[in-house]
């Protein structure tokens, strides 16, 4: 430098670097990290380390620096190589190998007779594998027993998974359900039930012998009665066994004062099916079909060949809107959407809007009489 010149130091200022970068699996060296956990800057020049999860190791010894505000490039943690899958009874893992790295899958098998239960592959995680699976037995030996039940087949030493074998019911009972059970994962699921729905004593019909009487029927099975003293047999001359229960029996009287079928009549129908003959004293009962109001004594009996006088089915009375037009009428209450009404049921009518009565105040009330009504007029 020439006489006269003056050197000036420069300056350069040091800035400070914030939180350290993150990475996967790793954290800062916490003995190294500042004395609170608040974050704060780091100084320039600054050296840090990381540490790795278990079953991870760092790519590289070098920690990170910061540098004029900035930090170098960290590490990586990067997970360890496993070895062989580990052994499991009665399953093993197809062409395995000695090593495998970190997220690599291995998949298990079941020996023969044997089912997985869990998911057949496993992951490496770093040194260490994932739960392996289980290998449980899932053929099933002999089929158990049930009471009142006999196996059928088929008859083998041993089944395999998902096999179903079949029974019956000994004689005087029924299957109720399934007649089968399966065979899964070496349990045999189901249980057949058998209901006994066999009869004994059949009804006891005065004046009669039953033929042929035995202590105990199965279902489905019959029993014939006889009539003893010339007497005559009314209704069905055999009774069934049905789920345990007898049908009704028949009866044995004297054939006077006998009666036919019971009298038809309009709308309705007897409620038991029809015999040809009744005995004297027998007794039947009336129904009338839908909307139709059964009017007197519901039951009549057979009494010195003559049935007692019959009930009636009353029609219902259809209310017509048509009608309602023609006589220029509405039904008085506006929730009132009653067009069907019974005998003996009351209505009420009143005029169309910007009409007046014509008819009599009391004839806007009518009644219904077995099927027709009068409509009021309005003009």
């Amino acid at each position: 430098m020439g006489p006269g010149s003056q050197s000036h130091a420069v300056s350069v200022k040091k800035r400070p670097c914030s939180q350290p970068p993150h990475i996967e699996h790793g954290t800062v060296n916490v003995e190294e990290r500042k004395g609170t956990s608040e974050p704060r800057p780091y100084a320039h020049g600054t050296k840090l380390s990381y540490l790795c999860e278990d079953g991870f190791r760092l790519s590289e010894e070098d920690g990170v620096t910061c540098n004029m505000g900035k930090w170098s490039s960290p590490p990586q943690c990067v997970g360890l190589p496993c070895g062989p899958p580990p052994l499991i009874p009665n399953g093993f893992v197809p062409n395995q190998f000695s090593s495998y790295k970190y997220g690599q899958v291995a998949e298990y098998s079941c020996s023969r007779g044997f089912e997985m239960e869990g998911p057949a592959s496993i992951r490496c995680l770093g040194g260490k594998w994932s739960h392996p699976p289980l290998c449980t037995k899932a053929d099933c030996s002999t089929p158990p027993s049930f009471d009142k039940a006999i196996y059928v087949g088929p008859w083998k030493r041993s089944y395999n998974s998902r096999e179903k074998v079949n029974y019956r019911c000994e004689q005087y009972y029924q299957m109720e359900g399934p007649d089968t059970i399966q065979c899964l994962k070496g349990r045999w699921i189901g249980r057949p039930t058998c209901r006994d729905t066999s009869c004994t004593n059949p009804p006891t019909v005065e004046n009669a012998n039953i033929l042929h009487k035995r202590d105990r029927y199965p279902h489905g099975d019959t029993v014939r009665y006889e009539c003893i003293n010339s007497l005559q047999l009314f209704g069905d001359v055999e009774v069934t066994c049905l789920n345990g229960t007898w049908t009704e029996p028949p009866q044995c009287k004297e054939s006077t004062g006998k009666c036919g079928p019971p009298p038809p009549i309009d709308n309705g129908d007897i409620t038991t099916f029809p015999q040809l003959v009744y005995p004297p004293g027998s007794s039947v009962e009336y129904q009338c079909q839908s909307l139709y109001e059964l009017r007197g004594n519901k039951k009549v009996t057979c009494t010195n060949g003559q049935w007692s006088k019959p009930p009636k089915c009353l029609d219902a009375c259809v209310i017509s809107e048509a009608e309602m037009e023609a006589h220029k009428i509405q039904l008085r209450w506006a929730y009132d959407r009653k067009y069907y009404s019974r005998t003996e049921d009351t209505v009420v009518f009143a005029c169309k809007d910007g009409y007046r009565k014509i008819s009599p105040e009391h004839a806007f009330r009518v009644t219904c009489r077995e099927g027709k009504m009068e409509y009021p007029t309005c003009g």
